[in-house]
């Protein structure tokens, strides 16, 4: 999917995040994705009797929203625009034959 050059990316977790250290494992491969695709990374999880957790990281990586042990909605603004730049371009990097579409 990063050859198509995609302007977001959504995670929605199915489980709790079950103690601080998977916390911090999942926010920082979310931040690693935001910056190696140059993209907007957005996340959350809910699980009954488990730790709540939210994020999200801009095209760069900086963190716009990063929640932990706290219900509730949460608001944050996301420009696409700035998702389409790819201004550092590691997309130019990419070798295409080196990616293949796993619904292939």
């Amino acid at each position: 999917m990063s050859l198509d050059k995609p302007v977001l990316l959504v995670n929605i977790i199915g489980t709790g995040m079950y103690h601080d250290l998977q916390f911090e494992q999942w926010t920082s491969l979310a931040k690693a994705r935001a910056i190696e695709n140059e993209v907007y990374v957005i996340g959350c999880s809910h699980f009954n009797d488990e730790i709540p957790m939210a994020y999200a990281f801009d095209p760069s990586g900086r963190t716009i929203l990063l929640k932990k042990k706290e219900y509730g909605g949460f608001t944050v603004h996301i420009d696409l625009e700035k998702s389409k730049e790819k201004s550092i371009g590691y997309h130019d990097d990419r070798v295409p034959d080196l990616f293949f579409r796993l619904t292939e």
